[in-house]
């Protein structure tokens, strides 16, 4: 998982990247857009909205991840009659992930929100709220946004890692039954 997870991830950085770069090359009022410019408005868009489905699937497979080995783990110390404590542990790690993988899911639906609102070619109304406009606020949060990504995919690949130990020491702990049985792998 550990492999997927990264590659997936990193695969969402460029996204990102390039989504930002593109964004901010688009003017920031909306008179300055000229006809020419509403297709980089276009490009922007849905490489943001890509951007953003990509992301949600990475914290998608971080949750299916925990949910299936957690309880995975729960089965063969039960089945096993294992000490209880490597099933607990993987629940811990799932418990510790979650939170923190919703709030990336919920940043990422934010940022998008506040990329629409700026949209130089929407009929949103002008912010009116002294000198900021709505692409100010999406250029802060898209910086916000980032920021907080990385804190959350450091926090689920620091727990997958230390799942799999987990998950390893199980699956050593049920060879040794199965060999002491004398059955097969």
């Amino acid at each position: 998982m550990n492999r997927y997870f990264v590659g997936l991830l990193f695969l969402w950085l460029v996204l990102y990247c390039i989504t930002a770069a593109l964004g901010m090359q688009l003017p920031e009022e909306r008179e300055a857009l000229v006809l020419t410019q509403r297709h980089a408005v276009r490009v922007h868009l849905l490489l943001g909205v890509l951007t953003a489905v990509w992301g949600m699937m990475v914290h998608g497979i971080v949750i299916t991840y925990f949910v299936g080995t957690s309880r995975w783990c729960r089965e063969v110390t039960e089945t096993y009659r294992f000490d209880p404590n490597w099933a607990q542990e993987s629940q811990r790690l799932k418990r510790r992930t979650f939170p923190l993988t919703l709030l990336g899911m919920l940043s990422l639906v934010g940022l998008v929100a506040l990329g629409a609102a700026s949209d130089p070619t929407s009929r949103m109304p002008p912010l009116q709220w002294g000198r900021l406009r709505w692409s100010d606020l999406h250029f802060g949060a898209a910086v916000a946004v980032l920021m907080l990504q990385l804190v959350v995919a450091y926090v689920q690949w620091a727990n997958i890692l230390e799942n799999q130990k987990v998950i390893r020491q199980l699956v050593q702990q049920v060879q040794t039954v199965r060999k002491a049985k004398g059955l097969e792998d």
